[in-house]
């Protein structure tokens, strides 16, 4: 996932400054009367220990005079040390808020390299973070700086921001790393700042990587929803068949978690929002636009944390077989919740090119692993890009998925075939607040012999003649996906 679009979040600006001011001046007013405290309490035990000597001179002086001393010694040790105290627990934190525009994050246990989440992790970035989830953010210690404190803030509907720790560095083989739990009520984002003195950190920040562990279990369910009169795209078998060929592709290639029951619905028996689908008229989803992923059909009446796989006539763009959001993060609703397949494909010149049922399910596998959190094995060149009002945001260090079984293909990359968001035959399109990955029909092509990872599940392209799998690596963070997933 690339950055999100946060650029309407406010910039750390003259409220804050102002804000920092009157801190200022109400800590130096508290050292005032702290010293003034200090003095008055010292002169005071002082007249005390003189108004019991006086009180007593006639009545063993020397003994009672002593005794009047030491009293008046451990009282004034005693405001010493109240003071000191007072001057710890009392000191008010500085807390930093992030000062730029949250254009980049990340989600849990990717492995890509992140160089932008690096260069702007102390001045903030965005985690995403699920409740009950166990977290630890880490990146190589620099030795020339004390290590900084992680402070770490959710994002108001106001878009102000309201900090939710503050975590002290655990130094582990070289690295620095923060451990936290989410005990958010769903999922959100969490964005950072690395603070040192009172500032921003200037040490050199490198390899950052975010791990998470869920609470919740390996099994998943789907939901398979038709929309229009898409079963007429089916030809000879009916919804229900597609579906168990769906269901048998999700237990062979996704042998990492339980795949347990697929439900089937259609649109326009919706118990709310079945008069917005009509079943007579072939749907085509507005490739870009705001509702593009229907994801309000997500969270199904009886069905409500399965993993909504909609099924539509075709994708409104040349060439686009189906779309998902790079770490879905949400079963059970909401945005970036569901996985879009079009039955057919835009082709050139306005035309349409039915696809095959083996070409449906195959998008269906592949998008699932983006929502999963998986890579392209091989990026595009738009999947990296990522445009907010005409800035580019993109990470251009993410040329591949990081994961050590999985090849990368520079002939791919070199060959421009695949073009950047924004031109004809796109691979990617952003939607907020997440980036969406789509399979990119090239069927004229046959990468087999030059891409050695051409046969991976998560390739970037369909290519002819090939046998699918995912690699052991890109298993395991499917199941760890899954687990952090409320459901």
């Amino acid at each position: 996932m690339m950055a999100l679009n946060r650029a309407g979040f406010p910039a750390r600006g003259d409220s804050i400054c102002t804000k920092s001011a009157e801190r200022a001046f109400f800590l130096f007013h508290l050292e005032r009367m702290k010293v003034y405290f200090l003095v008055k309490s010292c002169i005071f035990s002082i007249h005390v220990s003189f108004d019991v000597s006086r009180c007593l001179f006639m009545q063993n002086f020397c003994k009672k005079f002593f005794i009047a001393l030491g009293f008046s010694i451990a009282l004034c040790v005693s405001v010493l040390l109240t003071a000191c105290f007072w001057e710890d627990e009392s000191s008010v934190k500085v807390v930093l808020y992030p000062d730029n525009t949250i254009s980049f994050s990340i989600f849990p246990n990717d492995q890509a390299p992140n160089d932008s989440i690096a260069a702007n992790l102390a001045h903030g970035i965005s985690l995403d973070v699920h409740p009950s989830a166990e977290y630890q953010l880490s990146f190589d210690e620099d030795p020339s700086f004390e290590p900084p404190v992680l402070q770490l803030f959710r994002v108001n509907k106001n878009n102000r921001y309201r900090q939710v720790r503050t975590l002290k560095a655990e130094r582990s083989g070289g690295r620095l790393v923060y451990r936290f739990v989410c005990e958010e009520s769903s999922a959100t984002e969490w964005v950072t700042t690395l603070e040192q003195s009172g500032t921003f950190y200037k040490g050199k920040v490198s390899n950052v990587r975010f791990e998470g562990d869920g609470a919740y279990s390996s099994v998943l369910s789907l939901n398979l929803i038709a929309v229009g009169n898409v079963e007429e795209d089916l030809g000879d078998i009916s919804l229900r068949e597609f579906g168990d060929e769906l269901l048998a592709a999700f237990r062979h290639y996704y042998t990492s978690i339980t795949i347990d029951t697929l439900y089937v619905n259609r649109a326009h028996e919706h118990p709310t929002l079945g008069g917005n689908y009509p079943a007579n008229l072939p749907w085509v989803a507005e490739y870009g636009s705001a509702g593009m992923m229907l994801s309000e059909l997500g969270a199904w009446p009886g069905a409500e944390k399965a993993l909504d796989i909609v099924l539509v006539h075709a994708i409104n763009s040349e060439g686009i077989l189906g779309t998902s959001s790079l770490f879905g993060g949400g079963l059970g609703g909401g945005i970036a919740s569901t996985i879009l397949l079009g039955t057919s494909v835009v082709a050139p010149y306005n035309t349409e090119k039915r696809e095959s049922l083996e070409s449906i399910v195959e998008t269906a596998v592949h998008e699932t692993g983006h929502y999963f959190g998986l890579r392209h094995t091989t990026s595009t060149k738009a999947d990296m890009q990522h445009l907010v009002d005409g800035i580019d945001y993109g990470d251009y260090s993410n040329i591949e998925d990081g994961l050590d079984d999985t090849p990368f293909c520079s002939e791919l990359f070199k060959s421009g075939l695949l073009k950047a968001s924004g031109s004809v035959n796109s691979d990617v399109v952003i939607y907020p607040p997440h980036k969406k990955y789509s399979l990119y029909q090239r069927s004229l092509i046959d990468m087999t012999a030059e891409c050695p990872d051409a046969e991976n599940v998560m390739f970037p392209t369909t290519v002819k003649n090939r046998s699918l799998k995912f690699s052991d690596q890109q298993l395991q963070l499917i199941r760890k996906s899954l687990m952090i997933f409320p459901h």
